[in-house]
């Protein structure tokens, strides 16, 4: 498995995975340089920003523009139709001899690239606001304020990727038997209707990606735990349908 992995991992970079992360993250650089230029065109609402709202507001502005959304399932997507239209995927079966495992290092892949992608995020999103936010008219003395948010934060992006992966392994299976643009749009066709049933109050929190659909989700252990059953029992079903479907395809 280790060697798949390996194998799929230098797939992922040969596809520029890297360097289109930081072209997305270079978002984050866009808003610094103009609070700390005061540029007309970045629009803050508040002057008292400290690390933790600030990353909180850039994060949330990737996953409103779908930005990681939309870029991991495409990728993921390709991993499997662009193989099986130029007959790859056949030399990979011979080669690996179990579809099963075959398909579980690609998933496992994109699941690394996207935990990739969150860290660098973060990591530069950091640097940044280091850099040019926080001795900006923008920045306060105190970086961490307040906890709570930082607590949240970090909750809600790791269910955010969560929900991103629960997208990811669904699009595999749409993979499997139509090309990659189509099922990166039937996948992101399951986002939006998603986000329009979010707008029922009194079911919202039982949507897998409640805290990424939802502006003013409560976060908190009961929401909280409910999102991780739920996105766990449709990720695990959507792997087991990917697998059958795989298994059953004629190439």
């Amino acid at each position: 498995m280790l060697n798949l992995l390996q194998a799929e991992f230098y797939k992922l970079m040969k596809k520029k995975f890297f360097i289109v992360i930081f072209l997305f993250i270079s978002l984050s650089l866009f808003y610094a340089l103009g609070m700390k230029f005061n540029w007309k065109m970045v629009s803050v609402n508040t002057k008292d920003l400290s690390l933790f709202i600030y990353l909180s507001f850039m994060w949330k502005l990737q996953i409103v523009l779908g930005i990681p959304l939309i870029y991991l399932t495409y990728t993921a997507s390709n991993m499997f139709s662009s193989e099986i239209i130029n007959g790859q995927i056949l030399l990979e079966i011979t080669k690996v001899a179990s579809r099963k495992r075959l398909l579980i290092a690609k998933f496992l892949t994109m699941v690394l690239g996207s935990f990739i992608y969150l860290i660098n995020f973060f990591f530069c999103s950091i640097i940044l606001y280091l850099t040019f936010v926080w001795k900006s008219s923008y920045g306060v003395k105190n970086l961490l304020y307040p906890l709570e948010l930082g607590k949240n934060l970090a909750l809600t992006s790791l269910c955010d990727l969560f929900f991103i992966i629960v997208l990811i392994a669904i699009t595999m299976i749409f993979s499997i038997s139509k090309p990659a643009f189509t099922s990166a749009i039937l996948t992101f066709t399951i986002y939006l209707v998603l986000k329009l049933l979010s707008y029922i109050d009194t079911i919202n929190f039982l949507l897998p990606g409640y805290f990424s659909l939802v502006n003013n989700a409560e976060i908190n252990f009961f929401t909280i735990s409910c999102q991780l059953v739920i996105c766990s029992t449709i990720l695990f079903l959507c792997l087991k349908i990917a697998i059958i479907c795989f298994n059953k395809k004629n190439f």
